[in-house]
């Protein structure tokens, strides 16, 4: 990989490690904006592309682009080159070819955002899927339901950016299948929806059974898993499952309602009932990310606390929970991980 730069103390090298230059693709909101700050607070010179108004953290230089616009990409990247380039926003597999053609020569490793969706059936077969089952998974047809058709065509493209991104050893590519991701100012509307219906009206219903389960990330986690990617080269490149511990969904709504200090309470499987953000019982083997990786990922009720409380502070106040008279739990948009 290029080095460059200076040398300083990384939590997960040995000793000194070159301080690195970071390209991410889509650093401004949401996880994205974590692994931007958690890069640029290690020392690391970062920077961030996005197409939006909503500029950089401080410590990371931001530049306006849209990365469908490949010209423009061209314009943006030129002359520089990047020790490692996180892509968190490509979502088709012309993107992809687009940036990587373009990275060539120039990028140490591609660390491409991808998700649990690319198993496609084999999420379906009620037990936990490890990457050894992603080649044999090519069909979709069981996949509705759990998840919705716009769900399925998101799962079927970024499961093509995944394989350019893979054939391209020259960019030693780390991708990075993850779960659902839950955490605060998350824009889709997914981790505000629990908080939200039990904050307004102090319990929740869910179609769910008690004994099905939740499989999560938190956000807050992820800047330190990207940053290890970018720190240690002796990862090696491959496709890695990102996921936490299982959990109930009985147990899983006890930390939220406790969390909030509600009065109602928890209906689960209950005909008719909301299905809830997240579907239940898709389950990733995150084996092969805990041999290779040192980072840790909390089990929700580590973290699940503090983003209800996050939430409910905030409802009404913001876009993400504003009340237009629909139930917080139909925040499934079809489209994000």
């Amino acid at each position: 990989m290029l080095q460059t730069g200076t040398l300083g103390h990384g939590v997960f090298g040995h000793g000194v490690f070159g301080m690195k230059d970071v390209l991410v693709i889509g650093g401004t909101r949401f996880f994205g904006r974590r692994v931007v700050e958690d890069l640029a607070a290690a020392g690391h010179r970062v920077v961030a592309i996005s197409r939006g108004n909503r500029p950089c953290l401080a410590g990371a230089e931001w530049l306006r682009c849209d990365r469908k616009d490949r010209a423009a990409l061209a314009g943006c990247l030129s002359g520089r080159s990047f020790d490692a380039v996180i892509d968190n926003i490509c979502y088709q597999p012309e993107e992809a070819r687009a940036v990587l053609e373009l990275l060539g020569g120039r990028c140490g490793r591609y660390i491409l955002t991808s998700t649990v969706m690319t198993y496609l059936d084999a999420l379906t077969g009620g037990r936990p899927v490890g990457e050894e089952d992603w080649a044999a998974s090519t069909g979709c047809v069981r996949m509705c339901p759990p998840y919705l058709p716009g769900e399925v065509a998101y799962a079927t493209a970024k499961r093509a950016c995944e394989t350019e991104a893979l054939a391209r050893a020259d960019l030693s590519p780390i991708v990075f299948r993850l779960h659902n991701v839950v955490g605060e100012d998350d824009f889709s509307g997914k981790s505000a929806a629990i908080p939200l219906e039990i904050h307004r009206t102090g319990g929740v219903r869910l179609k769910a059974r008690p004994d099905d389960t939740y499989q999560q990330v938190y956000a807050g986690d992820l800047g330190r898993v990207y940053r290890e990617a970018v720190e240690r080269d002796d990862i090696p490149a491959a496709a890695y499952n990102v996921a936490g511990a299982r959990t109930s969904v009985a147990d899983y709504l006890s930390v939220a309602m406790t969390a909030l200090e509600a009065k109602g309470k928890a209906v689960l499987g209950e005909p008719g009932a909301p299905d809830g953000p997240y579907p239940v019982n898709v389950s990733l083997d995150d084996a092969l990310f805990r041999r290779a990786f040192r980072s840790r990922l909390a089990a929700p009720a580590e973290f699940l606390p503090a983003v209800c409380r996050w939430y409910a502070a905030r409802d009404g106040t913001s876009p993400l929970s504003a009340r237009d008279g629909t139930s917080p739990l139909s925040a499934r948009d079809g489209t994000s991980p």
